[in-house]
């Protein structure tokens, strides 16, 4: 599975980004019963800058996932990784890294 690429402007957020989460295989992960969050790292540091839930959209077989971006989710200039971690209850942990997302500065 190859990670999605975007860019996008510093200061912008109430935007959505929809993603499908699969398998190895390619095929969509079945989210039902799960707890699903995403987790925003900056590339040159190993702080999470970002860490909330998000919106498994139905039906939850189909593996889709949206993330509204939010004031300080993206707080500087840089490349920043996403991934996202699924939970169901004490025994099963699954995280998928998905994207990359490039934020450059307005220029007005």
């Amino acid at each position: 599975m190859s990670r999605a690429v975007a860019t996008r402007f510093l200061n912008d957020f109430g935007d959505k980004y929809t993603f499908t989460l699969q398998e190895q295989d390619g095929t969509a992960s079945d989210l039902t019963g799960m707890t699903v969050r995403v987790h925003i790292r900056r590339e040159a540091t190993p702080d999470v800058v970002t860490n909330k839930s998000v919106t498994i959209l139905s039906p939850a077989t189909n593996g889709i996932v949206e993330y509204e971006v939010a004031t300080g989710d993206f707080p500087s200039v840089g490349k920043y990784y996403l991934q996202f971690q699924g939970t169901f209850g004490a025994t099963k942990v699954i995280t998928w890294d998905v994207a990359e997302i490039f934020v450059q500065a307005e220029i007005a």
